[in-house]
């Protein structure tokens, strides 16, 4: 409601002004304002309307916010670290990411990249509120064979971390 009465307003401020620069003072007391085929002719003195554009305009609440449309969230894809680790081993990869200014985290999403002869790779968000979000992935080396001598070989991998902003 506060776009009609403000617009409105606006409309019958321009009008008046309109009115008042461009019309003719008839002897009668009406003023004439002629534009091409258009011919206007009225009593009302052009700051009357002026003044009832005026008062719409204040009686508005705020001033209207512009019209949007919604804004598709952007993906953002952010790595960590890559981490070695050999047979029975653990490694660590982290990952942090901060929206920039204007922007909040819609939603933050941690996979693993990259994975490389592991038995266990498990992604997982450590910290996340509207600004920043932590990710990790926890790693395990695969296991020595039965004998408990030959190891398979090491592995490798990252954390990876899949990120939705939207203005705020």
């Amino acid at each position: 409601m506060e776009r009609i009465a403000f617009y409105g307003g606006a409309a019958l401020v321009m009008f008046g002004l309109l009115f008042l620069v461009f019309s003719r003072r008839e002897p009668r007391g009406e003023h004439r304002f002629e534009f091409g085929p258009f011919k206007l002719r009225s009593r009302t003195p052009a700051f009357v309307v002026m003044a009832f554009g005026l008062v719409l305009m204040w009686i508005s609440p705020r001033f209207p916010v512009p019209m949007s449309y919604a804004r598709e969230p952007q993906v953002i894809t952010k790595d960590g670290g890559m981490v070695d680790y050999g047979c029975g081993s653990h490694a660590v990869s982290t990952v942090e990411y901060s929206a920039p200014a204007g922007f909040k985290i819609v939603s933050a999403q941690p996979d693993t990249k990259d994975v490389v002869s592991t038995k266990t790779a498990t992604p997982k968000i450590t910290s996340k509120d509207e600004r920043h979000v932590t990710a990790q992935a926890d790693f395990d080396g695969k296991d020595k064979d039965t004998l408990g001598l030959n190891c398979p070989g090491g592995g490798h991998g990252r954390v990876s971390l899949r990120i939705e902003i939207q203005p705020e």
